[in-house]
């Protein structure tokens, strides 16, 4: 991460799970990775040999 001189975070780098209220959860369900939470799902699915479908 480039960050200028004198701005770094006070606690050191965080990661995405730590800085986001959402994080959610990832399952493989027949070869289509989804991730919810809460209300909220996203598919990825192959689509095709160079693809991928997704779907919110």
């Amino acid at each position: 991460m480039n960050q200028h001189a004198g701005t770094q975070a006070p606690h050191g780098p965080v990661g995405l799970a730590q800085s986001s209220p959402t994080v959610g959860t990832f399952r493989d369900r027949d070869g289509v990775l989804e991730w919810s939470d809460r209300q909220e799902t996203v598919r990825i699915e192959p689509w095709g040999p160079d693809a991928v479908r997704v779907r919110t």
